[in-house]
């Protein structure tokens, strides 16, 4: 028997989950989707978009966005990047 593949990019599964560290100005690794550990503000911005947002999340909610920055200003929750 062999073992199935997945398609990996966008369209596949995670390949890795990683703790978000916000910051002012820097952008995050690549990642498909937020999970907030903590429940609390996200102060972010989008792969396609020009501005940020402020997105208020529970404990355990996914945000499926390509996000591409998450700034340490106004950020409360706790969160994982899943790429």
């Amino acid at each position: 028997m062999s073992i199935p593949t997945f398609p990996t990019g966008l369209q596949g599964a995670a390949t890795h989950i990683f703790a978000i560290t916000p910051h002012a100005t820097n952008a995050q690794p690549p990642m498909k989707a937020i999970r907030a550990n903590t429940g609390g503000d996200v102060v972010l911005r989008c792969q396609d978009s020009t501005d940020d947002v402020t997105l208020t999340m529970a404990a355990g909610e996914v945000l499926v966005a390509l996000v591409t920055h998450v700034r340490a200003s106004g950020t409360t929750a706790t969160l994982h990047g899943i790429g």
